[in-house]
């Protein structure tokens, strides 16, 4: 027991052996008891008391390091995902930039392309007989004839 409690329990002892010896009767007697249970009651409500803020003050701490773990582990994932929408937007803007690219080698290509099939067809007729399927094999797979460039 620490030092206040043994004086409090001295105190009361004390109390009550003079009310006692004093020869006050059952009355003073019975004050001191009642006192004295009152007081350990206060002091058990104050230990458990004490042990409820205990446990709750450990459920506390436990829950607070979970959520700063969780909050991590979010900023962590955002950092990541961040770093993954950065990524993604160069490499699509590396992809439009090959398309632009592309597409601009097929329109340039397309005209001149064009003129070439166009002589191919005019020139079918004047293939000899034992060309002509074959050349009919590379003019079977041309669309329709194209309208001339203008």
């Amino acid at each position: 027991m620490d030092g206040w409690r043994q004086w409090a329990l001295v105190a009361c002892a004390g109390l009550a052996w003079s009310a006692g010896a004093a020869g006050a009767g059952d009355s003073a007697v019975t004050a001191t008891r009642t006192v004295l249970e009152q007081w350990v009651q206060t002091h058990q409500l104050l230990a458990r008391t004490r042990v409820d803020w205990a446990r709750d003050k450990d459920l506390l701490e436990r829950t607070r390091a979970l959520l700063q773990r969780e909050l991590q582990g979010l900023e962590e994932q955002a950092t990541r995902l961040e770093t993954n929408q950065r990524t993604m937007a160069g490499e699509r803007a590396a992809a439009e930039a090959q398309d632009t690219l592309f597409r601009a080698a097929l329109d340039g290509v397309r005209g001149p392309l064009a003129q070439v099939e166009m002589r191919i067809r005019a020139l079918e007729p004047v293939f000899p007989l034992p060309c002509a399927p074959r050349s009919n094999r590379f003019s079977t797979g041309f669309p329709p004839r194209p309208t001339p460039p203008t």
